[in-house]
């Protein structure tokens, strides 16, 4: 294991542990057994690490789901990382970190839609500004991370694949039609 994975196994390790407020750089330079000067060669700071760690764990993978048909891919894919790293995804959520680290997964979300919406909208041959365009990215966006932020935070009482297919029943086939519907 090289410093830089050594570095983001003891940042993991602490986040499951505690939250992400009460994380120091020294603590994970300490669990990694490097110094402070390796830690900041790879890494600015701790919210750095933060969102290399779930680009390295989650983005990638979901984003090979991302096209409209497989939707569901990248739903199950956030929704099992959550499940399977729930400590984590707590200890950032209750942590002054959130709203910055939320920024990052809208930033995320908003690149994902993106990519279903532009595979929607060439398949369709539609034509939608780019404000109407920004406004349906946003509207899917709130929904999809409002529901998976409210499942985590009241205790994931639905398995992700139970999740998965109420969400389903609610949003699949909604997309294109309401890109239709914002043609000119």
């Amino acid at each position: 294991m090289n410093a830089k994975q050594s570095i983001q196994a003891a940042f993991r390790s602490l986040l499951e542990q505690q939250s992400l407020d009460q994380i120091t750089v020294i603590q994970i330079c300490e669990r990694a057994n490097v110094n402070r000067q390796t830690f900041y060669y790879h890494y600015q700071n701790i919210m750095e690490l933060l969102k290399d760690m779930i680009f390295l764990e989650i983005y990638d993978e979901v984003s090979r789901g991302r096209a409209f048909d497989t939707w569901k891919h990248g739903f199950l894919t956030t929704t099992t990382f959550i499940n399977d790293n729930h400590d984590i995804f707590m200890n950032i959520y209750s942590s002054s970190y959130w709203d910055e680290a939320n920024r990052y997964f809208t930033a995320v979300s908003n690149s994902l839609l993106q990519g279903v919406l532009d595979e929607c909208i060439a398949a369709g041959g539609y034509h939608i500004s780019p404000e109407d365009k920004a406004f349906v990215i946003d509207y899917y966006r709130i929904v999809f991370n409002g529901v998976m932020t409210e499942w985590t935070r009241t205790g994931r009482r639905l398995k992700p694949d139970q999740l998965l297919d109420k969400f389903e029943k609610m949003v699949d086939g909604t997309i294109c039609m309401v890109l239709q519907r914002f043609a000119t």
